[in-house]
């Protein structure tokens, strides 16, 4: 299959950022010519942002889907990818947060690397100064449950050019064929936000997917967008950052080995609640609260801003 014969569906998730993710779809305009469909869903956001999304889906051309529930990121893209395997015929799925600006060339730059084997996504910028990488792109250390990123902090220009084959890609874009969703490669709705990329990305490696890292390709990033930014303490984050890690350990490791992992993250997690208590009271307590309910078997979502 030629670069030409390639098709794609874009999929985007909203919640409360419908102005963010039109501003996606606009920087997009002159490279449209290999998306088919795109899909829009919102994950129960207000009703001033579910009204934006639904008064410009006829002008920028993209289905609306308007839920009723908040899903999460994973449980959101899940109902997607379930989505436009029904309704679309496309080769590929390129996942795209809504916060975020595609330069000119992301699309063609992505598709020229994609197979059904490999699993492509963008370098990405920090929005703020269109310089700094900001992406988890590299691998995965299971024992530490972290990330070792590759390029990240990096100006633009000092990123080797070309494409990079790396452990694991960014949950924010990647672009992936419609066979691994067929075969039931979904999130795990369990992790509602956090790391959900990570797991899913663990289980591509292992059946085979590869990962290619396009330095062509670029994407800015505003950076959670849905939770609080990225220069400030955020309660929501912290929750299922730390909660997360551990439900990752408790996958990926058996006894005894598995509560020697455990030990090492709740240390960490309570250096963190003491770095932040006094600035961000509530970010510090929703570290604890993480930890808990992840003990007590408390998974999807169980915190909301």
């Amino acid at each position: 299959m030629t670069q030409k014969d390639k098709t794609i569906a874009l999929l985007m998730l909203c919640y409360n950022g419908a102005a963010d993710g039109l501003e996606a779809i606009e920087s997009l305009s002159d490279q449209r010519e290999a998306i088919i469909d795109i899909f829009i869903s919102d994950n129960n956001s207000n009703d001033e942002n579910k009204k934006l999304l639904q008064d410009n889906a006829q002008r920028l051309s993209y289905n609306f889907l308007n839920r009723e529930e908040n899903l999460g990121f994973a449980g959101g893209f899940n109902d997607l990818f379930q989505t436009a395997l029904k309704e679309s015929k496309a080769d590929y799925f390129l996942v795209l947060n809504n916060d975020t600006e595609a330069e000119e060339g992301f699309i063609e730059q992505l598709l020229a690397q994609a197979t059904p084997e490999h699993i492509v996504s963008p370098m990405i910028l920090w929005h703020k100064d269109r310089e700094t990488v900001i992406q988890c792109a590299g691998e995965f250390d299971l024992n530490s449950m972290k990330m070792s990123n590759r390029f990240a902090d990096q100006k633009r220009g000092e990123v080797p050019p070309g494409v990079h084959q790396v452990g694991q890609t960014d949950g924010c874009c990647f672009m992936i064929h419609r066979s691994w969703l067929e075969k039931g490669f979904l999130f795990d709705p369990k992790l509602f936000i956090y790391f959900e990329d990570v797991e899913l990305f663990t289980r591509l490696n292992q059946a085979g997917a590869s990962f290619h890292y396009v330095t062509q390709s670029v994407l800015l990033h505003k950076e959670y967008g849905s939770s609080g930014g990225r220069e400030k303490p955020s309660a929501f984050r912290n929750y299922y950052f730390y909660r997360n890690r551990l439900y990752l350990a408790r996958k990926y490791h058996k006894w005894p080995g598995r509560w020697r992992i455990y030990y090492s993250l709740i240390r960490l997690a309570l250096e963190k609640r003491k770095e932040q208590k006094a600035e961000a009271p509530q970010a510090a307590k929703a570290i604890s609260q993480g930890i808990k309910d992840f003990f007590t078997g408390r998974m999807g979502r169980q915190y909301v801003p």
